[in-house]
């Protein structure tokens, strides 16, 4: 069985239309111009068919020279020219009104991109007529506005009247024309303007709506695709012929059809980026894109001049080659990842488009193609690429809500498995104390009775280590827990300091001496009081620990600006300069303390806290003189409220 790839389907569809509309433009090249006859029922009469062409190799000639000696040439029906040129195109047809038609004519010609048009009738003196048109004559000073340009016609009855059109661009340049009947005119401009205005009411649906999403979710491919949306917009409004009626004075050159085309490439670079997720999967090919942005935003100035023409087409290629770059990507990842929905909704999006692309590029190049079926593929693949877009971005929105519900519960779960831990550890230190605090109280017994020994002594610090554990484990949790301190209340840390510094004096030998540069209310700080004990705790047992026998632990308290500034010192070994950054990390123990009691817990507690609280801590340890803890915390800048 032979398997034949989607991409390969494509193509050869391409080529057998490109060949179908080669072979339809020769066989309508066969004949010959015709005049165009006005007769019958019919609401309009197009000029194809009937059309001659002239280039004209350089600007300047009237209207008289081309009349007179002008080399035109017949135009097939089904063909038309897209010309970039310098200087100007003229056609010739010949019209004649039958018996029973209307005098009134409008002739009516497409294209409203076209700079400047200039339609030549016959004057009755013998002399000609000229009709000023295009997009540089602001269509509030015309006499005849709509969608296209618009020019009246009085035909004489029965006999044949030559007239000329000639057209200049700074873009490129392509006619179509008919003549309406005036009242047939003016219901089809109604309907047409009507059902653009449905159209693009519905794609600015599309955009606000994706807009909002992406803004609320922050969404980059979202945003991208709403801006994405709105070029086609942009590109719409001007070459529909809506953007005379919504601008009568006039809009600046190429600036909505420029802004739709580079506006288009880079949303559709922006998109891709985000929905392939290039920067983690692809970063060379993220800098590809990247640098392709970088170079469409630097040419949007270029829409304001009359350079703009000469990025048009490199603007299609590279949009072409996004496209198929992009959906040659994502089909790569949908061989690995057939489960993922929202890539088969782009690739079957960008189908339709990269089609119909194929075609557009076979019709500029070759010039050959019916260019009735090309504008019709174009605006049905348009529908398919931004309905299907729309569905993806759809079925993108009730991802992103449902993975947001499953955080949600996972968050939710893990709250609750957060409060039973710490439930659990709060039970086991409360446990725990109850114990330890019976068996302190029975060691100070048995010292009274016995007057201290070195088993009591082994005993109490067993107990107290146990104890400064538990406070540890529980001040852990409760960090754990919370990225910030919940309800901060004003600490006045000076008598807090007091306390702490009188309890160790009445139970060790070591002398500890506390100097406070602030007095009572003068260093308060906003926190929790509980988890603050535990940091000047761990301070002062480390301090303690590492002191001398008969040593000094000194704690001195001052501010600093609008710190609060608390130093621990002690005259111990110090600490190694290769450890000093290591110290404050979790369950650190440092070789030289292995014969010391500790968890590696202490330390690590202070900085949390310190950190919490908005603060700092410091260690400076020069060798062989101790070791110095330095704390600075945020003072509150008000009084601790007055005890009752």
């Amino acid at each position: 069985m032979i398997r034949i790839s989607s991409a390969t389907l494509i193509f050869a569809i391409a080529l057998l239309m490109a060949v179908a509309g080669l072979a339809a433009a020769a066989a309508a090249a066969a004949g010959e111009r015709a005049v165009l006859a006005l007769s019958g029922e019919a609401a309009s009469f197009s000029l194809r068919g009937h059309l001659e062409i002239f280039e004209e190799s350089g600007a300047g000639l009237g209207i008289g020279e081309v009349a007179a000696g002008g080399a035109f040439r017949p135009r097939p029906a089904e063909v038309e020219e897209r010309n970039y040129t310098a200087g100007a195109i003229w056609y010739r047809f010949t019209v004649v009104r039958g018996a029973a038609m209307p005098e009134r004519w409008i002739l009516a010609i497409g294209e409203p991109f076209i700079d400047d048009i200039r339609l030549f009738a016959p004057a009755p003196d013998g002399g000609w007529r000229e009709s000023r048109l295009g997009r540089n004559s602001p269509s509030r000073e015309l006499p005849l506005a709509g969608r296209h340009h618009l020019v009246a016609l009085a035909l004489p009855e029965a006999v044949p009247v030559t007239l000329y059109v000639r057209l200049a661009s700074s873009d490129e340049i392509q006619f179509d024309a008919a003549l309406w009947r005036p009242e047939a005119l003016m219901f089809e401009e109604v309907r047409q303007s009507t059902i653009a205005g449905m159209f693009f009411a519905a794609l600015m649906v599309i955009v606000v709506i994706y807009l909002l999403f992406g803004v609320w979710l922050r969404d980059p491919p979202m945003l991208a695709y709403a801006a994405y949306v709105a070029t086609f917009v942009l590109f719409g409004i001007s070459h529909s012929g809506v953007a005379a009626i919504l601008f009568p004075g006039g809009t600046p050159g190429n600036l909505l059809t420029g802004l739709g085309v580079l506006g288009n490439v880079a949303a559709l670079i922006v998109m891709w980026d985000g929905v392939l997720d290039l920067r983690r999967t692809r970063p060379a090919l993220h800098r590809l894109y990247r640098i392709a942005l970088a170079g469409v935003i630097a040419l949007l100035p270029l829409v304001l001049t009359p350079w703009y023409v000469l990025v048009v087409r490199p603007t299609f290629v590279m949009t072409l080659a996004v496209t198929l770059v992009s959906l040659y990507l994502a089909v790569s990842l949908l061989r690995r990842d057939r489960g993922n929905a929202l890539l088969k909704f782009y690739v079957a999006a960008f189908i339709p488009f990269l089609l119909f692309s194929i075609v557009h590029a076979a019709e500029i190049v070759l010039s050959g193609l019916d260019i009735l079926f090309v504008r019709r593929l174009g605006s049905v693949a348009m529908l398919i690429h931004i309905a299907i877009l729309s569905v993806a971005l759809v079925y993108r929105i009730r991802r992103i809500q449902q993975d947001r519900v499953l955080a949600g519960v996972e968050l939710a779960a893990a709250r609750s498995a957060m409060r039973e831990h710490r439930n659990f550890v709060s039970m086991l230190s409360h446990q725990l104390r109850t114990p330890l605090a019976i068996i302190i109280a029975a060691v100070d017994l048995l010292d009274l009775r016995t007057a201290g020994s070195d088993e009591t002594a082994k005993i109490r610090r067993a107990a107290l280590r146990m104890r400064d554990l538990a406070t540890d484990v529980l001040a852990d949790s409760r960090l754990t827990e919370v990225a910030a301190i919940p309800e901060p209340q004003p600490v006045d840390l000076v008598p807090l300091l007091e306390a702490q510094c009188r309890e160790r004096r009445d139970s060790s030998e070591q002398r500890l001496r506390l100097d406070s540069a602030v007095e009572s209310g003068g260093a308060v700080v906003e926190g929790d009081r509980a988890l603050l004990e535990v940091l000047f705790t761990n301070l002062l047992d480390n301090a303690g620990k590492y002191a001398t026998p008969t040593g000094e632990v000194r704690v001195r308290l001052s501010r600093d600006g609008g710190d609060v500034v608390i130093t621990i010192a002690d005259d111990g070994p110090g600490i190694a300069a290769a450890e000093v950054g290591l110290v404050f990390e979790k369950y650190y123990r440092s070789p030289a303390a292995s014969s010391r009691p500790g968890t590696g817990l202490g330390l690590y507690l202070v900085r949390q806290i310190a950190e919490r609280h908005g603060g700092t801590v410091s260690l400076a340890s020069p060798p062989g003189q101790g070791a110095a803890f330095t704390v600075r915390l945020p003072s509150a800048h008000r009084p601790v409220p007055a005890k009752t």
